[in-house]
Protein backbone atom coordinates (compact mmCIF):
# COMPACT_ATOMS: atom_id res chain seq x y z
CA UNK A 1 0.00 0.00 0.00
CA UNK A 2 1.31 3.63 -0.92
CA UNK A 3 2.13 5.12 1.71
CA UNK A 4 -0.15 7.86 1.93
CA UNK A 5 -3.06 5.91 1.10
CA UNK A 6 -6.49 6.03 2.53
CA UNK A 7 -8.33 2.63 3.74
CA UNK A 8 -11.62 2.67 2.42
CA UNK A 9 -14.61 0.27 3.76
CA UNK A 10 -17.59 -0.61 1.19
CA UNK A 11 -21.16 -1.07 2.70
CA UNK A 12 -23.85 -3.00 0.95
CA UNK A 13 -26.54 0.21 1.71
CA UNK A 14 -26.52 3.49 3.08
CA UNK A 15 -26.01 3.45 6.72
CA UNK A 16 -25.51 6.06 9.31
CA UNK A 17 -23.18 6.45 12.87
CA UNK A 18 -20.08 4.30 10.88
CA UNK A 19 -16.84 4.22 12.58
CA UNK A 20 -13.30 3.04 11.93
CA UNK A 21 -10.17 2.80 13.90
CA UNK A 22 -6.33 1.33 13.14
CA UNK A 23 -4.28 0.37 16.08
CA UNK A 24 -0.46 -0.23 15.46
CA UNK A 25 0.27 -3.96 16.71
CA UNK A 26 4.05 -2.94 16.59
CA UNK A 27 3.64 -0.10 19.22
CA UNK A 28 0.56 -0.92 20.35
CA UNK A 29 -1.08 2.93 19.88
CA UNK A 30 -3.69 3.71 17.37
CA UNK A 31 -3.26 5.70 14.47
CA UNK A 32 -4.00 8.95 14.03
CA UNK A 33 -6.41 10.51 11.23
CA UNK A 34 -9.79 11.74 9.75
CA UNK A 35 -12.93 9.63 8.97
CA UNK A 36 -15.29 10.50 5.96
CA UNK A 37 -18.57 9.18 4.88
CA UNK A 38 -19.77 9.76 1.42
CA UNK A 39 -22.58 11.64 0.24
CA UNK A 40 -24.56 8.12 -0.54
CA UNK A 41 -23.18 6.64 2.90
CA UNK A 42 -22.19 3.93 1.44
CA UNK A 43 -18.11 4.51 1.46
CA UNK A 44 -16.19 4.98 4.77
CA UNK A 45 -13.20 6.05 4.00
CA UNK A 46 -10.06 6.77 6.73
CA UNK A 47 -7.13 8.97 5.43
CA UNK A 48 -4.16 8.68 8.38
CA UNK A 49 -2.83 12.05 9.18
CA UNK A 50 0.74 10.74 8.58
CA UNK A 51 2.20 8.23 6.36
CA UNK A 52 1.80 4.46 6.57
CA UNK A 53 5.09 3.31 8.82
CA UNK A 54 6.51 -0.42 8.25
CA UNK A 55 3.68 -2.02 10.70
CA UNK A 56 0.94 -4.00 11.33
CA UNK A 57 -2.24 -2.44 11.36
CA UNK A 58 -5.29 -3.87 12.68
CA UNK A 59 -8.48 -1.73 10.86
CA UNK A 60 -11.87 -2.05 12.79
CA UNK A 61 -15.29 -0.62 11.41
CA UNK A 62 -18.14 -1.00 13.63
CA UNK A 63 -21.18 1.15 14.59
CA UNK A 64 -22.94 1.10 11.02
CA UNK A 65 -26.95 1.37 11.35
CA UNK A 66 -29.00 0.46 7.93
CA UNK A 67 -32.39 2.47 7.75
CA UNK A 68 -34.22 -0.33 9.43
CA UNK A 69 -32.18 0.21 12.57
CA UNK A 70 -30.19 -3.06 12.27
CA UNK A 71 -26.83 -2.24 14.10
CA UNK A 72 -23.19 -4.10 12.06
CA UNK A 73 -21.17 -6.19 14.59
CA UNK A 74 -17.21 -4.91 14.51
CA UNK A 75 -15.28 -6.20 11.85
CA UNK A 76 -11.42 -6.39 12.48
CA UNK A 77 -8.73 -7.07 9.35
CA UNK A 78 -5.28 -6.69 9.57
CA UNK A 79 -2.92 -5.17 6.80
CA UNK A 80 1.47 -4.51 6.96
CA UNK A 81 3.84 -6.50 8.30
CA UNK A 82 3.56 -8.47 11.54
CA UNK A 83 5.41 -7.78 14.75
CA UNK A 84 8.90 -9.56 15.45
CA UNK A 85 8.05 -11.63 18.56
CA UNK A 86 8.04 -9.52 21.95
CA UNK A 87 11.09 -11.66 24.30
CA UNK A 88 11.30 -12.37 28.05
CA UNK A 89 12.62 -9.21 29.34
CA UNK A 90 15.83 -10.28 30.49
CA UNK A 91 17.22 -9.97 33.97
CA UNK A 92 20.08 -7.54 34.53
CA UNK A 93 23.60 -8.98 34.53
CA UNK A 94 27.39 -8.38 34.19
CA UNK A 95 28.23 -10.36 30.75
CA UNK A 96 31.86 -9.98 30.50
CA UNK A 97 33.89 -7.54 33.17
CA UNK A 98 37.70 -7.48 32.45
CA UNK A 99 40.32 -5.01 33.28
CA UNK A 100 42.92 -2.91 30.95
CA UNK A 101 46.56 -3.13 30.15
CA UNK A 102 47.14 -0.32 32.85
CA UNK A 103 45.58 -2.19 35.64
CA UNK A 104 43.23 0.45 36.62
CA UNK A 105 40.78 0.73 33.68
CA UNK A 106 37.75 -1.38 35.12
CA UNK A 107 35.05 -2.34 31.80
CA UNK A 108 31.90 -4.45 32.68
CA UNK A 109 29.49 -4.90 29.78
CA UNK A 110 25.85 -5.18 31.02
CA UNK A 111 23.49 -6.83 30.33
CA UNK A 112 19.64 -7.28 30.52
CA UNK A 113 16.45 -5.84 28.92
CA UNK A 114 17.23 -4.35 25.92
CA UNK A 115 17.84 -0.55 25.36
CA UNK A 116 17.06 -0.18 28.89
CA UNK A 117 19.59 1.86 30.77
CA UNK A 118 21.03 0.38 34.37
CA UNK A 119 23.42 1.59 36.67
CA UNK A 120 26.48 -0.72 37.16
CA UNK A 121 28.52 -0.77 40.49
CA UNK A 122 31.67 -2.11 41.47
CA UNK A 123 33.83 -2.65 44.30
CA UNK A 124 37.68 -2.90 44.70
CA UNK A 125 38.96 -5.39 47.60
CA UNK A 126 42.18 -6.55 49.15
CA UNK A 127 41.17 -10.51 48.48
CA UNK A 128 38.67 -12.13 46.11
CA UNK A 129 36.19 -12.12 49.43
CA UNK A 130 33.19 -10.21 50.03
CA UNK A 131 34.64 -9.59 53.44
CA UNK A 132 38.24 -8.16 52.46
CA UNK A 133 39.62 -4.43 52.89
CA UNK A 134 36.99 -2.34 50.55
CA UNK A 135 39.47 -0.04 48.56
CA UNK A 136 37.65 1.76 45.89
CA UNK A 137 34.13 1.67 44.86
CA UNK A 138 32.41 3.60 42.04
CA UNK A 139 29.66 3.38 39.93
CA UNK A 140 28.22 4.57 36.22
CA UNK A 141 24.75 5.48 35.44
CA UNK A 142 23.17 5.31 32.13
CA UNK A 143 24.53 1.94 31.19
CA UNK A 144 22.40 0.50 28.37
CA UNK A 145 22.18 -3.34 28.24
CA UNK A 146 24.56 -4.14 25.82
CA UNK A 147 26.90 -1.25 25.93
CA UNK A 148 30.31 -1.05 28.23
CA UNK A 149 30.99 0.71 31.12
CA UNK A 150 34.26 1.46 31.90
CA UNK A 151 35.39 2.91 35.24
CA UNK A 152 38.63 4.01 36.38
CA UNK A 153 40.25 3.42 40.06
CA UNK A 154 41.53 6.86 40.86
CA UNK A 155 45.58 7.12 40.84
CA UNK A 156 46.99 6.05 44.39
CA UNK A 157 44.00 4.24 45.83
CA UNK A 158 45.43 0.83 44.71
CA UNK A 159 49.49 1.18 44.07
CA UNK A 160 51.76 -1.57 43.32
CA UNK A 161 49.61 -4.36 44.32
CA UNK A 162 47.09 -6.57 43.30
CA UNK A 163 43.45 -5.78 43.79
CA UNK A 164 40.65 -7.96 43.52
CA UNK A 165 36.99 -6.76 41.92
CA UNK A 166 33.68 -7.37 40.94
CA UNK A 167 30.73 -5.66 39.49
CA UNK A 168 26.94 -6.01 39.12
CA UNK A 169 24.37 -4.66 37.02
CA UNK A 170 21.67 -2.84 38.83
CA UNK A 171 20.46 -5.47 41.85
CA UNK A 172 21.81 -8.28 39.66
CA UNK A 173 24.17 -10.68 40.77
CA UNK A 174 27.80 -9.67 41.32
CA UNK A 175 30.11 -11.10 38.89
CA UNK A 176 33.30 -13.27 39.44
CA UNK A 177 36.55 -11.71 40.87
CA UNK A 178 38.76 -9.89 38.67
CA UNK A 179 42.72 -8.40 39.29
CA UNK A 180 43.79 -4.90 39.62
CA UNK A 181 47.66 -4.48 39.12
CA UNK A 182 48.88 -1.07 39.47
CA UNK A 183 52.40 0.01 39.25
CA UNK A 184 54.55 0.77 41.80
CA UNK A 185 54.67 4.48 40.37
CA UNK A 186 51.25 4.98 40.00
CA UNK A 187 51.54 7.88 41.96
CA UNK A 188 51.10 11.54 40.51
CA UNK A 189 51.72 15.07 42.21
CA UNK A 190 49.24 17.37 41.61
CA UNK A 191 49.49 20.25 38.93
CA UNK A 192 48.10 23.51 38.48
CA UNK A 193 45.75 24.47 35.63
CA UNK A 194 47.80 26.17 33.07
CA UNK A 195 47.17 30.39 32.81
CA UNK A 196 45.03 30.23 29.94
CA UNK A 197 42.55 27.64 31.69
CA UNK A 198 40.14 29.92 32.50
CA UNK A 199 39.89 31.97 29.32
CA UNK A 200 36.00 32.13 28.25
CA UNK A 201 34.93 31.42 24.79
CA UNK A 202 31.46 32.03 24.71
CA UNK A 203 28.41 32.10 27.24
CA UNK A 204 24.64 31.48 26.69
CA UNK A 205 21.37 31.01 28.32
CA UNK A 206 20.26 28.09 29.67
CA UNK A 207 16.79 26.49 29.67
CA UNK A 208 16.48 27.77 33.33
CA UNK A 209 17.29 30.73 32.61
CA UNK A 210 21.36 31.03 34.08
CA UNK A 211 24.13 32.32 32.31
CA UNK A 212 26.33 29.81 31.24
CA UNK A 213 29.89 30.61 30.51
CA UNK A 214 32.12 27.88 28.20
CA UNK A 215 36.12 28.59 29.31
CA UNK A 216 39.00 27.05 27.92
CA UNK A 217 39.90 24.58 30.10
CA UNK A 218 42.32 21.43 30.90
CA UNK A 219 42.84 18.42 31.39
CA UNK A 220 45.34 16.27 33.39
CA UNK A 221 45.38 12.91 31.31
CA UNK A 222 47.75 11.23 34.11
CA UNK A 223 45.77 12.40 37.26
CA UNK A 224 42.22 12.07 35.02
CA UNK A 225 41.73 16.17 36.17
CA UNK A 226 40.35 18.91 34.59
CA UNK A 227 37.52 20.95 33.32
CA UNK A 228 36.00 22.59 30.52
CA UNK A 229 36.60 22.59 26.90
CA UNK A 230 39.87 20.91 26.59
CA UNK A 231 38.36 18.33 28.98
CA UNK A 232 35.31 17.84 26.93
CA UNK A 233 37.02 17.55 23.75
CA UNK A 234 39.90 15.19 23.82
CA UNK A 235 38.12 13.04 27.22
CA UNK A 236 34.59 12.45 26.18
CA UNK A 237 34.48 13.20 22.33
CA UNK A 238 32.12 16.15 22.25
CA UNK A 239 32.61 19.81 22.03
CA UNK A 240 31.23 23.21 22.52
CA UNK A 241 27.66 22.86 20.97
CA UNK A 242 27.05 19.52 22.75
CA UNK A 243 27.22 21.34 26.16
CA UNK A 244 24.99 24.12 24.83
CA UNK A 245 22.03 22.10 23.83
CA UNK A 246 22.63 19.97 26.95
CA UNK A 247 22.18 22.83 29.14
CA UNK A 248 19.26 24.39 26.13
CA UNK A 249 17.04 20.82 26.26
CA UNK A 250 17.79 19.40 29.60
CA UNK A 251 15.26 16.72 29.11
CA UNK A 252 15.60 14.50 31.84
CA UNK A 253 16.06 17.59 34.39
CA UNK A 254 18.09 20.01 36.32
CA UNK A 255 19.40 18.59 39.30
CA UNK A 256 21.66 19.92 42.01
CA UNK A 257 24.51 18.55 42.51
CA UNK A 258 24.38 16.65 45.98
CA UNK A 259 28.00 17.89 47.67
CA UNK A 260 28.65 21.10 46.00
CA UNK A 261 25.80 23.62 46.42
CA UNK A 262 27.06 26.13 43.57
CA UNK A 263 27.23 23.24 40.61
CA UNK A 264 23.95 21.76 38.65
CA UNK A 265 23.83 18.51 36.46
CA UNK A 266 21.79 18.76 33.01
CA UNK A 267 20.28 15.79 32.10
CA UNK A 268 19.64 15.30 28.33
CA UNK A 269 19.17 12.35 26.34
CA UNK A 270 20.82 12.33 22.53
CA UNK A 271 18.82 10.40 19.49
CA UNK A 272 20.38 8.69 16.69
CA UNK A 273 17.99 8.42 14.03
CA UNK A 274 17.82 6.24 10.72
CA UNK A 275 15.61 8.08 7.79
CA UNK A 276 13.87 6.54 4.79
CA UNK A 277 11.87 7.68 1.78
CA UNK A 278 11.52 11.48 0.62
CA UNK A 279 9.46 14.35 1.26
CA UNK A 280 5.85 13.54 2.26
CA UNK A 281 6.83 9.63 2.14
CA UNK A 282 9.88 10.40 4.28
CA UNK A 283 9.89 8.24 7.56
CA UNK A 284 12.71 8.30 10.38
CA UNK A 285 13.19 6.15 13.00
CA UNK A 286 15.11 5.83 16.11
CA UNK A 287 18.02 3.49 16.06
CA UNK A 288 19.93 4.38 19.08
CA UNK A 289 19.83 6.77 22.31
CA UNK A 290 22.60 7.95 24.93
CA UNK A 291 21.79 9.88 28.27
CA UNK A 292 24.53 12.36 29.08
CA UNK A 293 25.22 15.09 31.75
CA UNK A 294 26.16 18.56 31.65
CA UNK A 295 27.78 19.51 35.23
CA UNK A 296 27.46 23.95 35.53
CA UNK A 297 29.53 25.45 38.47
CA UNK A 298 27.95 28.85 39.01
CA UNK A 299 30.62 29.80 41.71
CA UNK A 300 31.70 33.48 41.50
CA UNK A 301 34.11 33.36 44.74
CA UNK A 302 37.76 33.28 42.79
CA UNK A 303 40.20 35.90 41.62
CA UNK A 304 41.14 33.64 38.84
CA UNK A 305 38.17 34.96 36.48
CA UNK A 306 35.41 37.03 36.54
CA UNK A 307 32.02 35.80 36.31
CA UNK A 308 30.72 32.53 37.62
CA UNK A 309 33.19 29.46 36.55
CA UNK A 310 31.12 27.40 34.35
CA UNK A 311 30.41 24.74 32.51
CA UNK A 312 32.93 22.10 34.17
CA UNK A 313 32.46 18.33 31.97
CA UNK A 314 29.83 17.25 29.55
CA UNK A 315 30.32 13.33 28.36
CA UNK A 316 27.96 10.78 28.28
CA UNK A 317 26.58 8.47 30.94
CA UNK A 318 28.15 5.28 31.40
CA UNK A 319 31.25 5.44 29.32
CA UNK A 320 34.04 7.86 28.59
CA UNK A 321 34.34 8.62 24.99
CA UNK A 322 30.79 9.30 23.58
CA UNK A 323 30.08 7.48 20.15
CA UNK A 324 30.69 9.57 16.89
CA UNK A 325 27.39 10.12 16.06
CA UNK A 326 26.89 12.22 19.27
CA UNK A 327 28.68 15.13 17.73
CA UNK A 328 26.43 15.13 14.56
CA UNK A 329 23.17 14.59 16.11
CA UNK A 330 24.23 18.05 17.95
CA UNK A 331 25.13 19.87 14.70
CA UNK A 332 28.11 21.51 14.47
CA UNK A 333 30.70 23.64 16.59
CA UNK A 334 29.67 27.29 17.31
CA UNK A 335 32.76 28.21 19.58
CA UNK A 336 36.52 28.10 18.58
CA UNK A 337 37.92 25.33 20.05
CA UNK A 338 41.83 25.13 20.84
CA UNK A 339 43.84 23.02 19.64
Amino acid sequence: MPADSPVAVTFSEPVTDAQISVLDEWFEDEVPGTTQLNPARTVLTFTPSEPWMDSLMAVTVSGARDAAGNTMSPHTWRFGEEPPKKKAAAAPAVERAWTRPDGRTLMVKAGGEERRPYRVTVEVRSAAKSGATLLWSGTAGGVRAGTVARLSIPIGKVTGRTAHWRARVATGAWSAWQRATTPANDVVTAAAPPPDAFALLGSWQSQDGKRINYRKGYWDRARDEGFGNVKIVQKHDLDALSAHQMTKHPHRGIVPDPFIMTRYHYQATAYRHTCSGFLWWRTCKVTESRDTRTIVDFNTESSKYQGTLGVLTAYCEGITVCPPWMKRSFGAVLLPVPG
